[in-house]
């Protein structure tokens, strides 16, 4: 079981954008219109045409990927389909403001940090995280911190335990913070030293468990985390990249 259950989608944040939009309807002619808002999770095309749900859309929204999907709504302007991929580079294209994780990692304000850029995680709602290394000014302490951000019903005041996987391994983790802003869940955990080197080879599981031992499990793959790690090596002078700036690029 997940903290992903029956979610209301239509209490997720609505960012209202009018972008063109070509569609079909179960295969037939092309149209055009426009969208009326989308969230994470949908987007609601407006439309004069006859549809009904579980009807098959195929729509193209600038030089963004085809978006698939299927009518989960049909209200007096028109209709809504579900996302799944598509949702980040909609939103991303739309300029709609993505949560900063920047402001909830935990290096203090006298030390050194870099973060790794913002990459997609494997979760059953759109999720993203962002390392962030830190070391005091004289170079002896370093610290590493795994943010993730997620679309996903996750409610931030129940999560009980955090725990990190890596190959056969698993670890309690320490929540340095977590918060909800804009509809998206947010946690921040520390992970040390051999964590990372392993993470960086196997990439990392991470696990939150609520009161009823419910689970929202998201998976980061290695790659991103040995790009990290491969930085490291030389002394750390970067400066920090928002979330909002990475998804928007």
């Amino acid at each position: 079981m997940t903290f992903i259950q029956h979610p209301d989608r239509r209490t997720s944040v609505r960012f209202k954008k009018a972008l063109t939009v070509r569609f079909s309807i179960n295969g037939g002619p092309e149209q055009t219109s426009d969208t009326i808002n989308f969230t994470a999770h949908s987007v609601a095309i407006r439309s004069a045409c006859p549809v009904q749900k579980n009807d098959k859309i195929v729509a193209l929204v600038d030089d963004l990927p085809e978006i698939k999907g299927s009518v989960v709504r049909v209200f007096d302007e028109g209709f809504a389909i579900r996302l799944n991929d598509a949702s980040l580079a909609l939103v991303a294209h739309a300029g709609a403001e993505i949560p900063d994780v920047t402001d909830f990692v935990g290096p203090k304000e006298n030390e050194l940090r870099v973060l790794s850029p913002v990459f997609r995680a494997d979760a059953p709602a759109p999720s993203w995280g962002q390392i962030t290394t830190s070391r005091t000014p004289r170079g002896d302490t370093q610290k590493h911190f795994l943010s993730i951000v997620t679309t996903g019903a996750v409610d931030v005041d129940d999560i009980r335990s955090v725990w990190v996987s890596i190959d056969d391994t698993r670890w309690s983790a320490q929540i340095i913070q977590a918060k909800e802003e804009n509809g998206q869940a947010m946690i921040v955990i520390l992970l040390n030293e051999w964590q990372l080197r392993l993470a960086a080879k196997h990439g990392v599981t991470i696990t939150m468990f609520n009161a009823d031992l419910m689970e929202w499990r998201a998976h980061l793959n290695e790659q991103p985390i040995g790009d990290h790690l491969a930085t490291l090596a030389p002394p750390i002078i970067a400066q920090p990249e928002t979330m909002a700036t990475a998804l928007s690029a």
